[in-house]
């Protein structure tokens, strides 16, 4: 009776080329999440990761926060500590865009705060979808000056998924 028994050698390379192959395939899973893309949300200066601001706010995969932050607030990322520059919008209808890359279902909506402390919605709630996508919101003229853009949305999971962005805006 002859048996077949593959070789250790033949073994590991059937294993390294499945681990190459999900390897590979990994940070499409990994940068697949959501956030703010329109106006320009906050990007910490001294990240290395360039999808950093797509990560979940919470979870095993949450983005590395700034120290000291409340990753609620802006997803854990300052002003001071981000790279990029304010946008001016314009108070009244304003058109506000999000990307989301995963298939996850759950809540979202915009807000505005002149002090990152009370934020006050200016889109109803709405179901965030997979894709790029624009939602009408409403910036009232009492916040004219600067303000910043809060982007929230709660990925409906067996172990919720929390994505919080933010814009630094000059309201005019």
């Amino acid at each position: 009776m002859v048996s077949f028994r593959p070789s250790t050698s033949a073994l590991t390379g059937t294993l390294s080329v499945a681990l190459l192959v999900v390897l590979a395939i990994m940070p499409s899973f990994v940068a697949a999440h959501g956030r703010m893309t329109n106006p320009p949300t906050r990007y910490r200066k001294d990240a290395t990761d360039p999808v950093e601001g797509n990560y979940p706010i919470n979870g095993q995969v949450s983005r590395t926060m700034m120290s000291g932050t409340d990753p609620f607030i802006c997803g854990g990322v300052t002003k001071e500590g981000s790279s990029v520059p304010v946008t001016e919008v314009n108070a009244g209808s304003i058109g506000l865009e999000y990307t989301v890359t995963a298939g996850h279902k759950g809540e979202a909506y915009f807000s505005i705060s002149r002090d990152e402390e009370s934020f006050a919605n200016i889109t109803e709630p709405f179901q965030a979808e997979l894709g790029t996508h624009t939602i009408q919101g409403n910036i009232p003229d009492s916040y004219k000056g600067p303000a910043v853009i809060r982007w929230y949305w709660a990925a409906d999971l067996t172990a919720p998924e929390i994505y919080v962005s933010c814009s630094d805006v000059l309201v005019k």
